[in-house]
């Protein structure tokens, strides 16, 4: 999972789900089940590092997106397809998560990564936090075991 600030384009330019250049980028594997300390949560203060680089960083306007990036065993990619599901409900003129990129994985399996849509100020990055839900779903609709990545998007690891 990575946590991508970036900016426009150009100076003045407001960061477009098409126009995004990634300046900085927090990654936490996501290696099992909870997160680093005793609740269970991935966290990282994106909202409050986002409101930091707004009015720190002026000479660029600011936003954030969540990735996620699932590698997918060969057995797993070739007999079924890969549901996310994200904690937050997207306006109707937004997709909530959109494939960044499709490529072949580890073991002849296959690497996914999606993107959520971009939070433009920190009270819209609080927005995409919650639980992201993985499931393998084949053809037949026979659906795995779901797995859970809760992500806190408030406060710090350890905190």
């Amino acid at each position: 999972m990575r946590i991508v600030f970036g900016v426009g384009d150009e100076p003045l330019a407001a960061p477009h789900e098409d126009r995004f250049a990634p300046v900085y980028t927090v990654q936490m594997p996501v290696a099992r089940l909870g997160g680093l300390d005793a609740d269970d949560v991935f966290e990282f203060d994106a909202g409050g590092q986002l409101e930091l680089l707004q009015r720190r960083a002026v000479d660029r306007r600011w936003a954030l997106r969540v990735e996620l990036a699932v590698d997918l065993s060969r057995e797993a990619s070739i007999a079924a397809d890969l549901e996310i599901e994200a904690p937050f409900h997207a306006p109707a003129t937004v997709e909530g998560l959109r494939v960044l990129e499709r490529r072949p994985g580890a073991a002849h399996g296959r690497l996914v990564e999606v993107v959520t849509h971009l939070a433009h100020s920190p009270e819209a990055a609080l927005r995409l936090a919650g639980d992201y839900v993985f499931r393998c779903v084949d053809g037949e609709r026979v659906v795995s075991d779901a797995l859970v990545v809760r992500v806190g998007l408030s406060e710090f690891e350890f905190e």
